[in-house]
């Protein structure tokens, strides 16, 4: 696959990609506007 990937390691508190909680180690694919929540922290991907 090319382009961004978001990847979760196993955090205790979870990755967040668009409201949902991502599965550890499973690659989800970052496009733009792709809103990313980790911890108290809120990012957009652009």
């Amino acid at each position: 696959m090319t382009g961004f990937q978001l990847v979760d390691v196993g955090s205790s508190n979870g990755t967040f990609l668009n409201g949902e909680r991502l599965s550890a180690n499973q690659p989800a694919p970052l496009r733009s506007n792709n809103v990313i929540k980790i911890g108290a922290q809120e990012w957009t991907f652009e």
